[in-house]
C-alpha cells in the first residue's frame, strides 16, 4: 500500500499524504468529544462556517487524488470496468455521484504544461476545460463541493470556442 515515487510502507519511507490523513483523522476523533452547548450564537454560526469550509478543502484532497487514481486507469487496474465503476462499489456512491466526482476532479486539477499535446493525452481534452479559479476557491474552502460541481457542469456545456 501506498508505494509510488519511492515511498511505501513496506519498508521505504511513508508517502507524506499518510501524515496528513493521519493528522487530520486524530484531530477529527479528538472533535467528536466536542459538544455545542455552552456556545453562543454568533460562535456556533462561526463553527458551522469553519467546519464547512474544512470539509471544502477535504474534498478537493479527495479530488485531487481521485484524478490521479483516474488518470492511472486505477480502476482498471484494480479490476473494476473504469475508475469511475471501482469508486462506486469501493465507497458504496451512486453511480452518478461517481461519475460526477470523476468528472470534476479532472476539471479541477490544473492541467500540466505542456507543449506537445500528441505526446501527452492526459492533457488533452479533460483539461482543455480546467477551472483554476473553481479549484482555488475549493482549495481554500471558499466554495463547496456542490458549488464547484454546479460550476463544472455549466462549463461542460458550453461550446467549445467559448
Amino acid at each position: 500500500m501506498f508505494e509510488d515515487g519511492g515511498y511505501s510502507s513496506g519498508g521505504g519511507g511513508v508517502h507524506p499524504v499518510v501524515g496528513v490523513l493521519d493528522a487530520a483523522d486524530a484531530v477529527l476523533a479528538d472533535g467528536r468529544e466536542v459538544h455545542a452547548r455552552g456556545l453562543g450564537d454568533e460562535d456556533l454560526a462561526e463553527v458551522l462556517v469553519r467546519a464547512h469550509a474544512l470539509a471544502a478543502k477535504q474534498a478537493e484532497l479527495f479530488l485531487r487524488f481521485l484524478a490521479e487514481a483516474d488518470t492511472r486507469d486505477l480502476g482498471r487496474r484494480l479490476g473494476a470496468s473504469s475508475t469511475t465503476a471501482w469508486l462506486r462499489d469501493a465507497l458504496r456512491m451512486r453511480p452518478g455521484t461517481a461519475k460526477t466526482n470523476v468528472d470534476l476532479a479532472h476539471r479541477l486539477t490544473p492541467p500540466a504544461p505542456v507543449e506537445d499535446y500528441a505526446a501527452n493525452p492526459a492533457a488533452g481534452p479533460r483539461t482543455s476545460r480546467s477551472m483554476p479559479a473553481t479549484h482555488t476557491a475549493l482549495t481554500a474552502g471558499e466554495i463547496s463541493t456542490d458549488h464547484a460541481t454546479v460550476i463544472s457542469k455549466t462549463m461542460a456545456r458550453l461550446p467549445p470556442d467559448v
